[in-house]
């Protein structure tokens, strides 16, 4: 894949980071403080090129505590009867079910966690299929830069419901899906057919930039 541009977006970000971590690891009060300055700066950069506040990025900054890295967002790709599982989010449209991993979580444990938080079904975990950089793949821009990983799971039970997140579930096909309509903040229709792929493939190797 050829390198990609850096955005505005992706500088503030950047700044952002480098600002965070010399504050949790700098002692010297005067680089601190510049330190500090720089992360007022990220906030203004980055509330110039979104549609968040600088109050808001503030709060989120200060909330932000040590070595600044990427976050992890899992997404369960569970099939029954060659159609996938998809949950529709009441902020947008059908997404795979998932979310952030929480501290101290596996990456099996986030996704079966995520999967039947958000539709009632038990999954169990059984191959992780990919693993993307979200700025490299047409996902909306995001404040975070984070990975989005596609992990291939068995559908063990339970019974569909939806959550405080969710409006609805539903199965689809691989030619339905050209009809859905997307949450293109949680995944991308390329991301979803190669799931198909590592189905009907099952010695397929991980994806990953």
């Amino acid at each position: 894949m050829h390198k990609m541009e850096k955005t505005v977006l992706d500088f503030g970000r950047e700044i952002e980071a480098i600002a965070k971590n010399g504050i949790a690891f700098s002692k010297d009060p005067f680089d601190l403080e510049r330190f500090h300055q720089l992360e007022t700066v990220a906030a203004e950069l980055i509330s110039r090129h979104s549609d968040h506040s600088k109050v808001h990025l503030g709060s989120i900054f200060s909330a932000e505590k040590g070595y600044s890295t990427p976050k992890l967002d899992v997404r369960g790709a569970v099939f029954r009867d060659g159609r996938v599982l998809m949950v529709k989010e009441k902020s947008g449209g059908w997404t795979l079910p998932g979310g952030y991993v929480d501290v101290n979580e596996s990456l099996s444990q986030a996704i079966e966690r995520e999967v039947n938080e958000e539709s009632g079904l038990l999954v169990k975990a059984q191959k992780i299929a990919a693993i993307f950089d979200h700025r490299q793949h047409g996902y909306k821009p995001h404040l975070y830069h984070f990975y989005k990983i596609y992990i291939i799971c068995t559908l063990n039970g339970g019974f569909e419901k939806t959550n405080i997140e969710t409006t609805d579930i539903a199965w689809f096909s691989k030619s339905e899906l050209e009809s859905v309509v997307l949450d293109q903040g949680r995944i991308t229709k390329t991301h979803v057919l190669r799931m198909f792929d590592h189905l009907t493939s099952q010695l397929l190797p991980t994806d990953f930039d």
